[in-house]
């Protein structure tokens, strides 16, 4: 278990805690991997900390589907979106679970792209499948 200091300079920041269901309790160690992985390029959230079944995280924005809805131009999202992806390549990572539900906007940063629960690396052989969503 490890909580990162929140905030520097007098500065804080938004945390989102999110939680698993018990019996996908081993995504978790797996999900920080990732995200530490990702750590230096914008558009991931930053691993703050985990702890007894969550992970903290920075809050990233709002749905990409109600940004949409708002007005913001879905050719600025496919732009956007092309370059995480190329980002997962480069670092060898498999997301498997991208879904407008995992894409948030946020007004200043841009997309980001968060649930990395099923992410798996590239050359990794005999992993879970997920489970639709019914």
């Amino acid at each position: 278990m490890w909580i990162e200091r929140f905030g520097s300079a007098g500065m804080t920041e938004q945390l989102h805690r999110k939680t698993y269901r018990v019996d996908l309790l081993w995504q978790l160690p797996r999900e920080v991997e990732f995200l530490q992985q990702l750590a230096g390029y914008n558009g991931f959230p930053r691993a703050k900390g985990w702890d007894e079944g969550a992970v903290w995280m920075t809050h990233c924005g709002r749905s990409v589907k109600e940004a949409v809805k708002g007005g913001l131009s879905v050719k600025q999202v496919e732009d956007q979106l092309a370059v995480l992806l190329f980002t997962l390549v480069r670092e060898g990572i498999r997301h498997r679970d991208i879904t407008a539900n995992n894409l948030l906007w946020h007004p200043e940063k841009g997309l980001y792209l968060i649930d990395f629960g099923w992410s798996t690396w590239a050359d990794e052989k005999d992993t879970p499948t997920p489970v639709p969503h019914v």
